[in-house]
């Protein structure tokens, strides 16, 4: 089944423990990165999203392990996918990410919300902008300034072009953050 169905952080958490069961006994420990709607959602701060993004390789056993609960659960193939790779920012440590899962097969990090507020950026569709306005609070504090974010956005994405409206544009998701009460 490829539609998708909407995933809740509960969802998600019970999913990834099933997975983590289907692994058990591979010899093979996972270690996954995970960022986007998932990451959101995993700590509350999004109702849903339709996929787990991975910025971990998948290999072809723990493909078949997530197709395996996908069939059990009539959810799309691709629950958990690795197609997030591809914004996976320069500056990525995975020893700044926090483990959110833990199990003998399979261990789940979560990127630092403040590298997830930037990545967010480097996309900026309207998902990502409500996002962006859900974190700000959070992650505020982390930055020096507006300029600062741009600064750290081109270390994540030295390729991205540059924008002289950038930090207004943050500066705008930080007011809609206020007025919206977060």
């Amino acid at each position: 089944m490829e539609a998708s169905q909407a995933l809740s952080g509960e969802h998600i958490r019970r999913l990834v423990a099933e997975l983590a069961d289907h692994l058990r006994g591979s010899n093979v420990e996972y270690r996954l990165v995970i960022a986007g709607g998932a990451l959101l959602a995993w700590h509350g701060l999004r109702e849903s999203t339709h996929d787990v993004d991975s910025l971990t390789y998948l290999d072809d056993a723990i493909q078949t392990a997530i197709a395996e609960v996908a069939a059990q659960h009539d959810l799309a193939g691709n629950w958990l996918n690795h197609n997030a790779r591809l914004f996976t920012p320069a500056t990525l440590a995975s020893e700044s990410c926090a483990d959110i899962f833990t199990s003998p097969s399979l261990t789940l990090l979560g990127v630092p919300l403040d590298l997830l507020f930037i990545m967010k950026l480097y996309r900026a569709n309207p998902e990502d902008v409500a996002d962006m306005i859900r974190l700000w609070p959070l992650v505020r504090g982390r930055f020096a300034s507006f300029d600062d974010v741009v600064l750290r956005y081109h270390e994540a994405y030295p390729m991205a072009e540059e924008s002289e409206s950038l930090a207004q544009f943050i500066a705008h998701i930080a007011q809609e953050a206020e007025e919206s009460g977060r």
